[in-house]
């Protein structure tokens, strides 16, 4: 059974145990993902990762799923119709003030999972922040965090260069929302990334070394990655992978214990 937050009374939550209980939050985005998949691409993908994780989890330890936070930082995809956004300021914001009533609610373990590539420097700040003002135990993740499956079907250098409605996140929409993808619309956007790759030792777009940039930098149709080789038998191998190592990182978090949080001795 999976607990949601929004489902439980102000007397579910005085029961918890706060050394075990596991507070999961969805990061998503709502952004232009080219012509080919929705901008609710991100947050559908996060939303249904932590669903289906805490699926795996079931009864083995007590986790809620939070609301998922649609909305996030996508101001580098603001020249295209569709783009919802906030501020990396307002959304650092937003965030810590869930953060804040999660600790009200006597609650000290809170895993962000997120969707969006534009945002894991704004959810590494917020963790620290919430650790420092609660003695919270505060973790970042993403898909990204598990690696690529065993024996992927996916080139390597389509994992790298894929950032952006690429071939993994389009065989993940195939898998998830196949009335929501238009693969006829789907081709292979490589761009930007192999370009620089190809041209420079250490400039990266993203990686070892890192640029700011915006959407249209990348290709005319603000993708990387090629989607015309989307399937969505890869999106059930990455949707598999992610969601058990999602379950096995809250697993973690909840035996973790939080003896480990604390302040200074004087």
């Amino acid at each position: 059974m999976i607990t949601r937050w929004q489902d439980m009374t102000t007397n579910d939550f005085q029961k918890l145990d706060p050394e075990q209980t596991v507070a999961l939050i969805p990061l998503g985005a709502i952004e232009q993902h080219g012509p080919h998949l929705p901008v609710s691409t991100d947050a559908t993908i996060a939303e249904e990762m932590c669903i289906r994780a805490a699926a795996i989890v079931g009864e083995d330890i007590p986790l809620l799923v939070m609301p998922t936070q649609s909305v996030g930082k996508s101001t580098e995809h603001l020249q295209f119709e569709g783009t919802l956004t906030h501020t990396a300021e307002t959304l650092l914001h937003s965030w810590m003030e869930i953060g804040d009533s999660v600790a009200r609610a006597h609650l000290k373990k809170l895993v962000f999972f997120n969707g969006h590539g534009g945002q894991p420097q704004v959810m590494e700040i917020c963790c620290r922040e919430l650790r420092i003002k609660h003695n919270m135990l505060c973790v970042g993740a993403s898909g990204w965090s598990f690696g690529a499956p065993p024996d992927s079907p996916v080139p390597a250098d389509e994992r790298r260069w894929g950032i952006h409605a690429g071939k993994v996140e389009t065989s993940i929409m195939l898998y998830l929302r196949p009335n929501l993808v238009h693969m006829e619309h789907a081709d292979n956007f490589h761009g930007l990334l192999p370009q620089v790759e190809e041209e420079f030792t250490h400039l990266r777009v993203i990686g070892s070394t890192y640029m700011g940039w915006q959407a249209q930098d990348l290709h005319p149709d603000a993708c990387s990655g090629n989607a015309s080789e989307a399937d969505p038998e890869i999106g059930e191998i990455y949707v598999k992978h992610i969601t058990e190592g999602l379950a096995e990182l809250v697993k973690e978090i909840s035996r973790y214990p939080l003896s480990r949080i604390r302040d200074r001795e004087k």
